[in-house]
């Protein structure tokens, strides 16, 4: 299955760079950056939540490295066309993305000899990470549901949030895909042609904030502070332990593994990412500069202004995130190859 297919030690081999030392490293960056600008690509269109923390770090960025930052919009084929513009950069070209870890691994289509286009990346740096959410009708009760029909962009893009996640609940699930962002997704909802769909949380809660539609489960591993009385999904009390109190203990202990794992691959962490090719001396000041950018007051002011969570850590840090996310998509992976019929039964027929 294309979705898990990451190579852990290519993520690992990111992170080998260290940071510049003190002001050495500084008066060779300054040297590096000469005469050149930085290109921020965003797999989305403009005004949407990427294009808001685009906007809102370019000038934190130009502030650590003195550069001109371009912010460059790209939304064709679902990120893809986006991802190909900085991976086939050229080496001497100052340029990052921002996208989500798991948009990246989910993407299809790579080039012959490349095991995930995460391998053709640089993480080095990350902004939050917000937990997936089930958004259903206010009408579903998902303490008893049994049967339910999803709308998602893709099936590939709902495998783990929907499809895994309702085979953990016991909850029979139909996906229909083909819908195009969060929007189409809600009003596919509000028009009743699905009874849920999933989102980061904080799309969730802004999505329904007219009370139209309700977030009624987190896919966290305990209850989420932004999403009080929210049910979630991993964890003692947990919508899953709830739902497979009737099994044998061995039965209900996997499950409660796999909802952890569900949990951390499902979320969206959003950062942003280097071309592997990238000459050394650009990709070391650039990491250090986005480093300092994501942690910066500027940054952190602007986000607050616009009512975007932010939980920054640098690239050392994002490294690890990731570390940790690819061993849940490992778990994952494993129990679905046994289990192909999920993604089967999963396709509606309409």
């Amino acid at each position: 299955m294309k979705f898990f297919r990451v190579a852990l030690a290519a993520i690992t081999a990111a992170a080998i760079y260290l940071p510049s030392a003190a002001s050495g490293g500084e008066i060779a960056c300054a040297t590096t950056y000469a005469g050149r600008r930085i290109t921020l690509v965003v797999p989305n269109a403009a005004g949407g939540g990427y294009d808001t923390y685009a906007r809102a770090f370019a000038p934190a960025l130009a502030s650590t490295t003195e550069l001109d930052v371009r912010v460059v919009n790209m939304p064709a084929a679902g990120g893809f066309a986006a991802l190909k513009r900085v991976t086939n950069a050229p080496s001497d070209e100052l340029v990052l993305m921002i996208e989500s870890v798991s948009d990246i691994i989910s993407q299809g289509d790579i080039p012959a000899g490349v095991d995930n286009w995460m391998n053709r990346l640089n993480p080095i740096g990350l902004i939050h990470i917000d937990p997936e959410a089930w958004i259903v009708r206010k009408d579903v009760d998902l303490q008893s549901a049994k049967h339910l029909v999803a709308s998602v962009s893709s099936l590939e893009a709902g495998i783990l949030p929907i499809v895994l996640t309702a085979h953990l609940l016991d909850i029979k699930v139909d996906v229909v895909s083909g819908y195009e962002g969060s929007g189409a997704l809600m009003s596919a909802l509000l028009r009743g042609e699905g009874d849920m769909t999933s989102n980061s949380l904080t799309t969730g809660l802004r999505s329904t904030a007219a009370g139209e539609a309700k977030v009624g489960l987190v896919l966290t591993e305990g209850p989420d502070p932004n999403a009080p009385g929210v049910a979630f999904l991993a964890g003692e009390g947990g919508l899953v332990w709830q739902r497979s109190q009737g099994l044998s203990k061995e039965k209900q202990e996997e499950r409660l593994r796999l909802a952890i794992a569900v949990a951390k691959a499902s979320a969206t962490a959003r950062g942003f990412f280097a071309p592997a090719d990238m000459e050394q001396k650009s990709l070391g000041c650039l990491r250090d500069a986005v480093s300092a950018a994501v942690k910066s007051d500027g940054f952190k002011v602007a986000l607050e202004a616009q009512k975007r969570p932010i939980e920054p850590r640098d690239a050392d840090e994002t490294v690890i995130v990731i570390n940790d996310m690819l061993s849940a998509f490992h778990e994952a992976e494993a129990y679905l190859k046994k289990h192909p019929e999920l993604e089967r039964d999963a396709r509606a027929t309409r």
